[in-house]
């Protein structure tokens, strides 16, 4: 091969590499995904949604995780009167299974309204207490709903803080503080002077 054909060659090849690029199309505007299935008004079905927000809110001893707008995907409420809190989520009966940092319990449930089920645990539970800390993840199944995986950390740790504190009692009579009494002068009558002897003669 000649010193020229092999510059030529040389100059040809960026030429083929930029009619490859240029060639090439884009696709612009909304990409539709197959194989996600659509997610309605129906709480269940968003805790395993696509982007579906999901984040804590704790208020007055309670927290809340889930997406804006919906019931909550899974909640703590203090009851502290029974040193208890109490944990419910979506579902229809059985038991609910809490596993954090393998530490994992199950709890028998109660059904309330809108199907959902509540089960009670002490506050001093280990679970709780792996739930609680920093950036733990919390595994809950159970209850015939999808499993769901969380973070806990500070939201459970402020429930938890939070009914730990000492019922505020109100004071009543056996307990409350003594009456506020007001001294009183009391009049005394005078002494009575002794008689003065007679001067003997």
């Amino acid at each position: 091969m000649s010193r020229n054909s092999a510059i030529l060659l040389l100059l040809a090849l960026p030429a083929c590499d930029a009619g490859t690029v240029t060639n090439r199309s884009e696709r612009s505007g909304d990409v539709k995904v197959t194989g996600v299935t659509e997610i309605g008004n129906n709480s269940s079905a968003a805790l395993q949604g696509v982007g579906a927000p999901m984040a804590w809110r704790v208020v007055n001893g309670a927290a809340f995780y889930g997406s804006a707008d919906q019931p909550a995907a899974f909640a703590l409420r203090c009851d502290r009167g029974a040193q208890q809190i109490v944990v419910e989520r979506p579902g229809s009966g059985g038991t609910i299974t809490l596993s954090a940092a393998g530490v994992t319990t199950s709890l028998g449930t109660r059904t309330v309204d809108n199907d959902r089920v509540q089960a009670r645990i002490g506050i001093a539970d280990a679970v709780i207490t792996a739930m609680a800390h920093g950036q733990s993840e919390i595994v809950v199944t159970g209850a015939g709903a999808a499993p769901l995986t969380l973070t806990g950390g500070v939201a459970i740790r402020r429930v938890v803080d939070f009914c730990a504190q000492p019922l505020e009692a109100s004071p009543t009579p056996e307990t409350g503080p003594s009456p506020l009494v007001i001294p009183q002068t009391i009049d005394e009558p005078a002494p009575t002077p002794a008689p003065t002897p007679m001067p003997k003669s």
